[in-house]
């Protein structure tokens, strides 16, 4: 499994001003941004039929996005969809992430409209399901019911409940675990107490989780021998050669004519030729290796990390220098990741120019199109791992030791040359015996002859260095491919959006078990609980189209409620692989508490204004309109301590070409974190003290009461007095 640890990124700090202390802090996620584009489970269009808005509602359901669902099946419900089927998950939708403090006669008045609708509908296992869950929901809400674990009525509920399925069991617990308390919570974690352990670990989780933040790879693109300085040097040899040539015919065809063509005149000319023929071929094969190096030398000795310096000199970048920058991100990461524990000064020195000339390269290839950096990882680390294996070998590639010309190679270049020099001065002596006209005539020609040979052998040694530099990427290539296609199966089996949402609910139901056992207390005593949660910093994040954000490691805030005050336990969540680290604990008293709120940082500006943003140490510049940084839920004591929690915004994981609603995504992410709910339950603590629970008691009361005089028929929620009796027949004489 690759490291999970993500590169670069930006963190925005997030500190405790005045003489607040941090009790629990979660900061701005800074990891790796993985946006699953191609994932559709969670996208409808507004004239979609109601089969495909029900089945995107069943989706947002299993993902932990209850409200968009229960939207999407009141859509479907309107225009005459309907069945048991439609009814349950109608009903778990109104009440999924929803505390019991939140059940009004609006969301009361949606359940009976399921439980009306499953009544017209065939009498199946969905039907038993949602009369389930309306007589749990009485239990809870309906202040004479007040059940015990004795309660006759109680014991039959829990005995339809066991009645149902596993899946709708496990369905019930998991979407209306905020609606359970006292003794129907306790009966339920009892007999949920085995699947817990068994759901947190379903799929082979350990060994597909990290996957989830791994974005499909970009395929492998063959690459090309760049030019020095753009080709310069080849158009320069092109035009002396031509020049040459020209000039050298000039000569020539005079010389012939002023001094005619004997064998005392040729031969002198034909071992200049000889000579320059050999210096061109063996030259031209010196020049390869040169001009070999002088690739490798641009490529590795570029400076990667200008693009830095220009973000943090607050400099616009364009598109390619933005990809750039994050490219070197990456590959700086990996490369120090892969490298050793010790030495590792050494090893980033004699690395640096392989790490810039793959950056170039990575640059080069990729930069123009969409290419997500993050989906070029798996190649980063492919190049950093095989550069790690040679320097534990001895065998780091130096191309300055291995691209020189062998010494036949030299030697001929030198016999060549003196062969040509020899014929070259032969034709002097034998001009000047000629006369004073073939002497002038026959310097310009040995010049132009050698200008030719140069260019000539420049040409050559160009064509073969781009010939061998394309024979050893096209070997790279293969390699590449050969990776890709490994890294691809791979990723096959990568965990869906539901299977994330589903581990991360029985992590948190696992949480607040864990929790009471610390602070010693059962069910019965916990008036109501809030569980929180955060990315941690640095944590890899990933999302799908109109989905929550995941995250691979988080913190988790679990505050229990009791008639006596607040505890609350966080701890550090390894969601890859359910591991559970530094645990800490806080208890206070209702009076203890003096607000909770939520902050928000961000700015709205005019149209094509820019901002420079401060995220941590790194320094962004936008030219967006508006943009929200964090938001904060904080919780303050009168001790001057504060407990916050940072909800992350979306950046870096919307993509333009997405039509997603901004809005809906940021109250997505209030909800999944547990914020919306906590808000709503501690500000009502802070503002009433203790007496919130006495208060909150009446309302809910008082609430009941106002809806069931609105139904003056209605002595249920199912119709019939409660409880229902099921297809068992038992009623509460038999249970008792």
């Amino acid at each position: 499994m690759p490291d999970p640890k993500p590169a670069g990124g930006s963190q925005a700090t997030n500190t405790a001003t005045g003489n607040a202390t941090v009790d629990a802090q979660i900061g701005y996620v800074e990891g790796d941004a993985v946006f699953h584009k191609h994932e559709t489970i969670y996208q409808v269009a507004a004239d979609d039929s109601p089969e495909k808005k029900f089945q995107v509602a069943r989706n947002l359901i299993d993902g932990g996005v209850p409200r968009p669902a229960e939207d999407l099946i009141r859509q479907a419900l309107n225009v005459g969809y309907a069945s048991t089927e439609v009814a349950y998950y109608y009903a778990i939708s109104v009440l999924s992430e929803r505390s019991l403090n939140q059940l009004g006669a609006n969301e009361l008045d949606k359940l009976e409209h399921a439980i009306r609708v499953a009544e017209r509908e065939p009498h199946d296992e969905w039907w038993a399901a949602i009369v389930v869950i309306g007589e749990l929901v009485q239990c809870a809400v309906d202040p004479d019911s007040a059940p015990n674990p004795r309660h006759a009525a109680l014991r039959v509920v829990l005995d339809d409940f066991r009645a149902l399925v596993q899946q709708r069991q496990a369905e019930i617990t998991r979407h209306l675990d905020m609606i359970f308390s006292g003794a129907v919570q306790e009966e339920l974690d009892r007999l949920n107490s085995a699947t817990v352990a068994a759901e947190r670990a379903k799929g082979n989780r350990a060994d597909r989780a990290w996957k989830y933040f791994h974005p499909d790879p970009t395929s492998p693109r063959r690459g090309t021998p760049p030019p020095l300085r753009d080709g310069e040097p080849r158009s320069f040899a092109w035009a002396v050669t031509a020049f040459g040539v020209v000039v050298f015919g000039l000569f020539a065809t005079l010389d012939v004519r002023t001094s005619g063509m004997s064998w005392r005149s040729l031969w002198p000319r034909m071992l200049f030729v000889v000579g320059a023929l050999v210096v061109v071929w063996s030259g031209s094969e010196a020049l390869t290796s040169y001009i070999r190096r002088r690739m490798r030398e641009a490529e590795h000795g570029r400076n990667p990390a200008e693009f830095d310096e220009h973000e943090e000199l607050g400099i616009a970048l364009n598109a390619t220098q933005k990809f750039a920058s994050a490219t070197w991100k990456r590959v700086r990461y990996y490369f120090a990741v892969r490298g050793p524990i010790r030495n590792t000064g050494e090893w980033a020195m004699k690395t640096k120019g392989i790490q810039a000339a793959l950056h170039w390269r990575l640059v080069r290839l990729y930069s123009a199109g969409r290419v997500e950096v993050t989906t070029l990882n798996w190649l980063i680390r492919w190049y950093a791992k095989q550069t790690a294996e040679q320097w534990r070998a001895g065998s780091l590639p130096d191309f300055r030791r291995t691209l020189r010309p062998s010494p036949s190679t030299v030697l001929s270049v030198g016999v060549g040359a003196v062969v040509a020099a020899s014929g070259a001065v032969l034709q002097f002596v034998s001009s000047v015996a000629l006369g004073f006209l073939p002497t002038l005539l026959s310097v310009p020609q040995v010049l132009t002859a050698c200008a030719v040979g140069g260019g000539v052998m420049y040409l050559l040694g160009d064509h073969r260095a781009r010939a061998r530099e394309q024979e050893v990427l096209d070997e790279l290539f293969e390699g590449e491919k050969r990776e890709f296609h490994r890294w691809e199966q791979r990723l096959r089996d990568r965990p869906t959006d539901s299977e994330m949402a589903h581990w991360l609910e029985y992590d948190k139901s696992h949480l607040k078990t864990l929790a009471m056992r610390r602070c010693e207390l059962n069910s019965r005593e916990i008036i109501a609980h809030v569980v929180l949660t955060a990315g941690k910093p640095r944590a890899m994040r990933a999302r799908v189209v109109n989905g929550p954000p995941r995250f691979s490691r988080y913190v988790v805030l679990v505050f229990l409620l009791t008639e006596h005050g607040v505890r609350e336990v966080d701890v550090d969540l390894n969601f890859l692989t359910g591991a559970i680290y530094d645990e800490r604990r806080t208890s206070f008293r209702y009076d203890a508490l003096a607000s909770a709120r939520v902050l928000e940082k961000g700015f709205q500006s005019a149209e094509g204004q820019q901002h420079v943003v401060l995220l941590g140490r790194d320094v962004h510049l936008t030219d967006k309109s508006a943009l929200v940084i964090s938001r904060t839920f904080e919780l303050a004591l009168v001790n001057d301590q504060t407990i916050e929690v940072v909800v992350d915004n979306y950046e870096g994981l919307i993509d333009d070409s997405t039509a997603e609603d901004k809005s809906a995504l940021d109250t997505m992410a209030l909800d999944s974190s547990g914020v919306a709910i906590a808000l709503h339950i501690l500000e009502a603590v802070a503002a009433e003290g203790r007496e919130w629970i006495t208060r909150e008691q009446d309302r809910r009361t008082r609430r009941w009461r106002e809806w069931e005089r609105g139904r003056r028929r209605i002595v249920a929620l199912i119709g019939r007095p409660w409880p229902l009796t099921l297809a068992s027949g038992r009623g509460p004489a038999e249970a008792s």
